[in-house]
C-alpha cells in the first residue's frame, strides 16, 4: 500500500531537488523511495503541483452506463427460449434435482 507524505516533507523534497541535490540523493537523505521523489518531480513540472493525488475513494461502476442496454440484451435473448428447455437445458448442465 502507498505511503501518504505530508505536504510540509513534500515541499522541503522539491526544495532539496531545487538546489541541485540529486533526486535519489534526496530519497536517502527523507528516507523515502527514489520513485516517490521522481514522481513528485515530475508531477510538479507537468501539472505545477506538488500535492498529492486522491487516494482511494469508491469506485465507479464500471457498467453504469451500458447496464440498461446490457439487461435489455438479455430480455430479448430471453424471449427467444420457452421456459422448458431452460428446464431441460439446466437439468442436463447438472444444476437440476435428479
Amino acid at each position: 500500500m502507498a505511503n501518504l507524505y505530508s505536504q510540509d516533507l513534500r515541499e522541503r523534497m522539491a526544495g532539496a531537488v531545487r538546489c541541485g541535490r540529486p533526486r535519489h540523493e534526496v530519497a536517502r537523505m527523507f528516507n523515502v523511495s527514489a520513485s516517490c521523489v521522481i514522481k513528485l518531480t515530475q508531477r510538479a513540472a507537468a501539472a505545477g503541483s506538488r500535492e498529492s493525488r486522491k487516494f482511494g475513494g469508491r469506485k465507479r461502476y464500471c457498467l453504469g452506463r451500458h447496464e440498461d442496454a446490457l439487461w435489455d440484451t438479455i430480455g430479448f435473448a430471453l424471449d427467444d427460449f420457452s421456459a422448458k428447455e431452460c428446464f431441460n437445458y439446466f437439468r442436463n448442465a447438472g444444476y437440476g434435482s435428479v
